[in-house]
């Protein structure tokens, strides 16, 4: 592998950083399009319901087709990281 752009290590490199930047532009904007409701406290509301983490964790279901809670984008972005 003496081209490092033939490289398959660097290859996934490059796609986990582009995905991690990507989870957390994502993240980032669910926060700030929540944030009225409350969202930026996110440890007090990971456990409540009926709140803004909930109304993000909707959002995300209903509009890319799975369910993102607050514990699993951080640990979707532990694991990217």
């Amino acid at each position: 592998y003496g081209n490092l752009f033939y490289n398959p290590f660097h290859m996934l490199s490059i796609a986990f950083l582009y995905g991690s930047a990507v989870l957390f532009a994502m993240h980032g904007a669910t926060i700030l399009a929540t944030s009225r409701y409350g969202a930026d406290r996110e440890i007090d509301q990971i456990t409540d319901r009926g709140t803004a983490a909930e109304r993000g964790a909707l959002f995300w279901r209903w509009c890319m087709g799975f369910n993102a809670s607050m514990e699993s984008v951080h640990r979707w972005a532990w694991w990217f990281a």
